[in-house]
């Protein structure tokens, strides 16, 4: 299983992405219907307990997913040649309304939710 913080972490490190360079964790909410707008600290604290294993047929975690930073680079997710991960990037995405109320789960991908039940579980990061 994969943890998102810490696949986070490793992603924002290999692009040379500091804490302090992150603005704001942004979501499509699962309606579909509103922006999710978090702080860092209100992100690493949810993605912690998020364990996924991925798969090549679907996302698992949602692909808007989005670490904003205040030079315009971003992390997003993204899934290339079937396998799940952050991408970097420096390109304008869009403008949004945001909305709060986010939990851990909110960060796995809307597909069947049936079908993906057995390639995440939310549990509290246990560092080795």
């Amino acid at each position: 299983m994969k943890n998102l913080y810490v696949e986070t972490v490793e992603a924002l490190f290999l692009s040379d992405i500091k804490p302090w360079d992150i603005e704001n964790v942004t979501m499509v909410d699962n309606t579909c219907m509103s922006i999710i707008e978090m702080t860092w600290d209100e992100f690493t604290d949810l993605a912690k307990k998020v364990n996924y294993k991925p798969i090549t047929s679907a996302n698992v975690i949602a692909e808007s997913l989005t670490v904003n930073c205040t030079d315009e680079r971003k992390l997003v997710r993204s899934c290339v040649l079937g396998k799940e991960g952050w991408r970097y990037t420096e390109a304008k995405l869009y403008e949004h309304e945001t909305a709060k109320n986010v939990s851990p789960k909110d960060f796995i991908a809307k597909c069947n939710g049936k079908e993906l039940e057995k390639y995440y579980e939310i549990k509290d990061y246990e560092e080795e």
